[in-house]
């Protein structure tokens, strides 16, 4: 367990900078392309909230207002798995404001 060692490596919160959205579609490249915040919500609600406990509106509310708030990115799982960081790290460039290095956005 790496709580118990190497407890120095753990961290205990972290800001919240971006709202990805996994999606499998099996074939085809990894990668990553803006959506609405509408979408985001859709895509998360039902798990989030259920797993969470939170299936109250005020849990809804709260989901939806960090769904405004933060840039919102669907990330196309394909059939390639090594592509998988590079689309991470393409949608973190772009909520940094830097250029994106193409890891084969959509």
């Amino acid at each position: 367990m790496l709580a118990v060692r190497r407890p120095e490596t753990l961290v205990a919160a972290l800001p919240l900078v971006v709202v990805v959205v996994p999606r499998v579609i099996g074939h085809g490249p990894c990668g990553a392309r803006p959506i609405s915040p509408a979408l985001a919500l859709r895509a998360l609600a039902p798990s989030t909230l259920l797993q969470l406990g939170h299936g109250d509106s005020a849990g809804l509310e709260r989901l939806a207002a960090l769904c405004r708030r933060l840039p919102c990115y669907a990330l196309d799982l394909g059939g390639d798995v090594d592509g998988i960081p590079a689309a991470l790290g393409e949608i973190l460039d772009s909520c940094a404001g830097r250029p994106a290095a193409s890891a084969g956005a959509r």
